[in-house]
């Protein structure tokens, strides 16, 4: 297997793994039915694509501006952890409104 596709797999394990952390569940196509799991697979597939968008900045420094992997996946890593603390803090303030 090519290092091409290895970079190009963390587009879609990755973003998996993340809904699966945060969203609390592992089929991401099936909405649930109750209001808490609904929340908690809405903000799963949030962080997903957060993820998915920080790994494909990453690979296109990679792949496109020729940047070592391991600068370019650090700099994807903050972009996801900048990105998903907005997402979090913006989720507590929802759930408190609503409790």
């Amino acid at each position: 297997m090519s290092s091409e596709m290895i970079y190009l797999a963390t587009m879609v394990v990755l973003p998996y793994a993340a809904f699966v952390f945060f969203g609390e569940r592992l089929f991401p196509f099936v909405k649930p039915a109750g209001l808490p799991q609904r929340i908690r697979w809405y903000y799963g597939k949030k962080m997903a694509l957060v993820m998915f968008l920080a790994m494909a900045c990453a690979n296109a420094l990679v792949f496109f501006l020729d940047i070592s992997p391991i600068p370019a996946f650090a700099i994807g890593g903050f972009i996801f952890l900048v990105s998903g603390l907005y997402l979090h803090k913006k989720r507590v303030k929802f759930v408190e409104s609503i409790t």
